[in-house]
């Protein structure tokens, strides 16, 4: 069998074509690093196996996947929905919970294994819901948003059950002693997160922001920190990565880094899933295929059954209450992730990290096409759902931004731009990627990102599809272009290097594309005869003008 760094390797390259005939039939990657893993492991044909470089690899995906999370952490997107949220969500984990343990005891599970059941069937998957969720544009709806909330609320539990079997508890006392201790070190160095990223990490990353490259290395020092000391004091390397993740969530520069650093999360984490898959033997795959597929069968409705009533009951409307709940209705990848965890303690054995994983490949399959069509599910069986219709259940107003002003670039035309906009949008964000404006635009009112606009995490942030106006002051051609393709149906003004570039935009929608040299030439040919004709008035012109050069560098 290959060793070494050849595992991965060959493991990459299989996963890598499986993935794309997954995406061709609307599934999640995930089933296809497992079922590679599977395939290529001691449980198929046994061309690899898995190694101390996959272990490693798999570790360091664990603990970017924490840290990602932490970065994408925003109390401020969900704020308005965070009563429904805690209601829903704590009250669905534990009944999820007890459901499992139920059904385990039923199938013949041990007292531990019907525990670690409840667990896995706890939580729905972050990396399914969100992506699929992205794809179709429906991440910033009223569903979408609930739906994230929870996903979040669910992750905090996940790594707070990380952290508690890191401590290896073995007796009631102790796993209290050591929920305690966690719980103090994460308030702690939350804490210390938080500030740190207040009063230091705001001036260092905004000194060294021409440096793009270099947010990667940063980003990753900064997560190490948190790792060594998570490990100096014998607490997960889990809840250190998510915590640096949440000081970092605090600064403008979080979309930026968060683009950088979800590529390398996407690669270890397809180890991670890959290595899973390589665990599993002929033994672990067929001990427990028939309870998979048993939970598999009562999971899904009882996630969506479960989710409908609770989110009903907290008075949504009947659409949002079916489409967030039919989300939803898969386990997560955390539970293969607790279940290797576990095995590693001898909580459980090997074999039943194969039930975990075998569960989650079925669950994420068909939620992915409960995901893909929830909308026509709705419309095909809302008339059955007349039974919770009511006048009382009215979705809340999500606050975000809705119908804003957007500006690309930040520069003399824009800044000339924003006195006018002020007057007529409430809400104006700035996308900027140049360093020396960061001072600047961190002292204005307005909302303002730094980063490439290109970056998927910012164009989501933007909002094109329901800003008002969008106006880029950027010359290069494809940030345009990507533009057009996003916006929705706003005012748009952007800017062009060449007369093809301009007519181009023009044909695809652009209500006015700005030329520099077009405009030069104009005023310099006003300047001109204006000089030619009458020196006073030019004079008091250019007086004006330097007037307004002095302000804008004020």
């Amino acid at each position: 069998m290959a060793m070494g760094i050849e595992p991965i390797a060959i493991a990459v390259v299989v996963a890598a074509a499986l993935a794309i005939l997954f995406h061709r039939f609307n599934q999640p990657s995930v089933t296809a690093y497992i079922l590679t893993g599977i395939l290529l492991g001691p449980a198929v044909f046994n061309i690899t196996s898995h190694s101390e470089t996959v272990q490693i690899f798999s570790e360091l995906g664990l603990a970017f996947l924490l840290f990602l999370i932490g970065l994408e952490m925003d109390v401020d997107d969900v704020k308005e929905i965070i009563r429904p949220t805690l209601f829903i969500g704590i009250i669905q984990m534990v009944f999820m919970l007890g459901s499992g343990f139920l059904l385990g005891q039923l199938v013949g599970f041990t007292l531990m294994q019907s525990i670690f059941a409840g667990i896995f069937l706890m939580f729905s998957s972050t990396a399914v819901v969100v992506k699929m969720l992205s794809d179709k544009d429906q991440i910033t709806s009223l569903p979408g948003r609930l739906n994230v909330s929870i996903l979040l609320l669910q992750d905090v539990v996940v790594v707070l059950i990380l952290a508690v079997l890191n401590t290896g508890v073995s007796s009631f006392s102790q796993f209290a002693i050591g929920i305690s201790e966690t719980v103090l070190f994460i308030i702690f160095a939350a804490v210390f997160s938080v500030v740190s990223s207040k009063y230091l990490l705001k001036h260092l990353f905004n000194s060294y922001a021409e440096e793009k490259h270099g947010f990667l290395i940063y980003a990753v020092a900064w997560l190490f920190v948190f790792i060594q000391v998570s490990q100096m004091l014998n607490f997960s390397i889990e809840i250190g990565a998510f915590l640096a993740g949440v000081g970092l969530g605090r600064l403008k520069i979080s979309e930026e880094v968060m683009e950088r650093i979800r590529p390398l999360t996407d690669v270890f984490m397809a180890v991670f899933f890959l290595g899973v898959g390589l665990k599993l033997d002929q033994s672990a795959i067929m001990s427990y295929w028939v309870e998979a597929l048993i939970f598999s069968a009562m999971i899904v409705p009882f996630k969506f059954i479960s989710e409908f009533l609770l989110t009903h009951r907290s008075k949504f409307s009947l659409e949002t209450s079916f489409v967030s709940s039919v989300n939803m209705t898969q386990i997560s990848e955390f539970s293969i992730i607790l279940a290797s965890l576990a095995a590693t303690k001898q909580f459980i054995t090997t074999d039943f990290v194969g039930f975990a994983a075998l569960t989650a490949i079925v669950t994420m399959t068909v939620s992915s096409y409960f995901i893909t069509f929830n909308n026509r599910l709705f419309s095909l069986l809302s008339p059955y759902l007349s039974l919770f219709k009511s006048d009382e259940n009215k979705d809340v107003d999500v606050n975000s931004l809705e119908d804003h002003a957007v500006i690309i670039g930040y520069n003399t035309i824009s800044k000339n731009l924003l006195t006018v906009l002020e007057d007529e949008y409430e809400d104006i964000l700035i996308i900027d990627s140049k360093s020396e404006n960061v001072q600047e635009l961190s002292k204005l009112e307005h909302e303002y990102i730094y980063g490439d606009f290109m970056h998927g995490e910012i164009r989501n942030s933007a909002r094109l599809q329901e800003a008002g106006i969008v106006i880029s002051v950027s010359e290069k051609h494809n940030v345009n272009l990507q533009i057009m393709e996003d916006v929705g149906d706003a005012t748009v003004f952007l800017q062009a290097s060449n007369d093809e570039e301009a007519l181009e935009l023009y044909e695809l929608g652009a209500h006015y594309v700005i030329m520099e040299n077009v405009l030069t030439a104009e005023q310099l040919n006003n300047y001109l005869e204006l000089y030619l004709e009458d020196r006073n008035t030019f004079n008091k012109e250019i007086e004006a003008e330097i007037e307004k050069i002095r302000w804008y560098n004020r």
